[in-house]
């Protein structure tokens, strides 16, 4: 008889570890969805609505770093090309 009331005992102690899993989760579920959309109530935009709202700035940083890529590149060439051509006309000059 005794070990059927700590069977209860055992039952009741694991719904109750259950129960504080269960609950444990459902607050971490609730973090993660108020990070990633945010929380309505609290006026507080989440990552989605944060990236959404800066998307044309992060295009726009883009084209900004290609074009100065581009830049850089073209006037490296320009100057090498200079420095060359520079380079033949002293030599003639000098033959």
């Amino acid at each position: 008889m005794e070990s059927e009331g700590e069977d209860i005992k055992t039952g009741r102690q694991l719904l109750r570890e259950i129960h504080a899993d269960m609950k444990y989760l459902r607050k971490k579920s609730d973090r993660v969805d108020n990070v990633l959309f945010g929380d309505k109530e609290a006026h507080i935009d989440g990552l989605v609505d944060t990236v959404a709202k800066h998307r044309k700035w992060i295009s726009l940083d883009k084209k900004i770093k290609y074009s100065a890529a581009v830049a850089a590149a073209s006037t490296a060439g320009a100057g090498i090309g200079f420095w060359d051509n520079l380079k033949h006309i002293i030599k003639s000059l000098l033959t």
